[in-house]
């Protein structure tokens, strides 16, 4: 079974549905049924799966768009810049501390959802009905944290490369600082462990539950242990190799031994 990943607006999570028997390919601009009615979105992958795997009865893709119907979509794609310097005028006027990233167009362009960021809760009642006014459409407002900010807009991480929530990460998870303290990454400071939303970065996650597994055998920091050299403390751990570094009561030196060869006390 083929089914068809469609993502709606940039930056945007990835939604599937069943294409059925169109003939379908990356980059298609396509109709599918919706919760909220029909909605066109490009198709950014295609996967083949087991019916059986898939969870959920899927939505059907309804058409494919045509040259002439794709062209018209990238051209309406394009007019967004229009609304959006619409609102950021508004927003000037009002006075309001906030900042608009992205407007979502309906099909049928009778609704338009604006896209904002700010650091605190903004009343936009009035920012409302004055676009209400201004568009003849109806309007709606939706603000999204600095995580789904930086989705949003894209970017590169310390890593080089491009953001993971913008290229296949599907849920934003929590992330905590414990993540990094069983990977010990905590003490580098928070400016070493954050992503340019500011928040911790998302790749923390992804081999925390190794970390947590090989980290069950190795004594932790502070605890005495016996070694082929003598006792002593360890003073650190290195959880990959799954060595630990003793510092020995006889003399202060500090070497490094595998776990098998340390024996807690």
């Amino acid at each position: 079974m083929k089914i068809a990943g469609v993502r709606f607006h940039k930056g945007g999570r990835i939604y599937f549905f069943n294409p059925g028997d169109l003939k379908i390919s990356k980059s298609d601009i396509v109709m599918v049924n919706t919760s909220f009615g029909d909605e066109a979105g490009e198709v950014v992958n295609l996967k083949e799966m087991d019916p059986k795997a898939v969870k959920h009865n899927l939505m059907p893709v309804v058409k494919v768009f045509d040259k002439e119907e794709k062209k018209a979509f990238l051209k309406k794609e394009a007019e967004k810049e229009k609304y959006l310097k619409i609102a950021q005028d508004m927003i000037e006027k009002n006075g309001l501390q906030m900042k608009v990233l992205d407007v979502n167009l309906s099909f049928d362009e009778s609704k338009a959802t604006f896209i904002f960021s700010s650091e605190s809760r903004v009343d936009f009642r009035q920012l409302v009905k004055d676009l209400n006014v201004k568009l003849r459409k109806q309007v709606v407002l939706r603000q999204i944290g600095p995580r789904d900010e930086a989705r949003l807009l894209g970017g590169y991480g310390r890593c080089g490369r491009p953001f993971c929530c913008q290229t296949f990460l599907q849920n934003l998870e929590s992330i905590t600082i414990d993540m990094a303290k069983v990977q010990n990454m905590a003490g580098r400071g928070s400016s070493k462990i954050s992503g340019v939303c500011g928040k911790l970065m998302c790749c923390l996650a992804y081999e925390v539950e190794t970390y947590i597994e090989l980290a069950k055998n190795i004594p932790e920091i502070g605890t005495k242990v016996k070694t082929k050299s003598g006792q002593g403390v360890v003073v650190d751990q290195n959880i990959i190799k799954q060595t630990v570094l003793v510092e020995l009561e006889k003399n202060n030196v500090r070497n490094e031994f595998p776990v098998e060869e340390v024996k807690t006390l």
